[in-house]
């Protein structure tokens, strides 16, 4: 290991990390990784932080597929005092994405509005009603009902009894937490790759409980 005065220089930070020299390289460029400790003109030494945050910033853009604005945003507000439901909820904001416009003013807006409340208020939830996770909850319903799928609405409080169950589990994850940016990393992670699972394992579900339902299952 190239490994002086207890810090790593550059060859070493890329192989603990797995991101390339050049990548390395661009971000310290972007602001987004603080500058090693110069011990020449072109030689710096790195230590465990920037170990971390190379990790994490990789996780927000390779796994989480943010882009680098909005990682520096959830970097500056980690780094500015670690207010950490902030920095999550504008990760969480950044994962759901832009959510189509859609009416806001008509009977069935109004309608699927007064469901979704009432059962995050059954539940006892404190959501923020400004995310884009709300805003997206609403647009889903909306388009159930242009659809006419009323079987799945009218089985809103299983679907939102299930995701409460899974948001728990969630933030239980993040108990192992070391520090509030390994935080944000683990739920943006966790939240990434455990979308592919819960979908898959619902998919599972359903061939069972058809195969009972309508026959025909292995």
């Amino acid at each position: 290991m190239a490994q002086d005065s207890g810090g790593i220089r550059m060859a070493e930070l890329s192989r603990q990390t797995g991101v390339s020299v050049p990548t390395i390289k661009y971000y310290l460029r972007e602001g987004l990784l603080a500058p090693g400790e110069a011990t020449s003109a072109n030689q710096a030494l790195y230590n465990q932080e920037h170990v971390d945050r190379i990790r994490l910033v990789r996780s927000l853009s390779t796994v989480a597929k943010l882009p680098l604005a909005t990682i520096a945003e959830v970097l500056r507000i980690v780094d500015g005092g670690g207010n950490v439901m902030e920095a999550m909820g504008r990760t969480q904001n950044a994962l759901v994405g832009e959510i189509p416009e859609g009416s806001t003013d008509d009977e069935e807006f109004e309608e699927v509005k007064e469901l979704l409340d009432s059962e995050i208020v059954k539940m006892g939830w404190h959501v923020r009603r400004d995310s884009r996770a709300y805003s997206m909850a609403l647009r889903a319903l909306q388009e159930l009902h242009v659809e006419n799928l009323s079987p799945q609405v009218k089985h809103l409080a299983d679907y939102v009894a299930a995701a409460d169950k899974v948001g728990e589990a969630d933030i239980s994850t993040l108990a192992d937490a070391s520090s509030a940016p390994d935080m944000v990393r683990r739920m943006a992670m966790g939240t990434t790759l455990r979308g592919p699972l819960t979908d898959a394992l619902i998919w599972l579900a359903q061939q069972h409980h058809a195969g009972k339902t309508y026959g025909g299952g292995q």
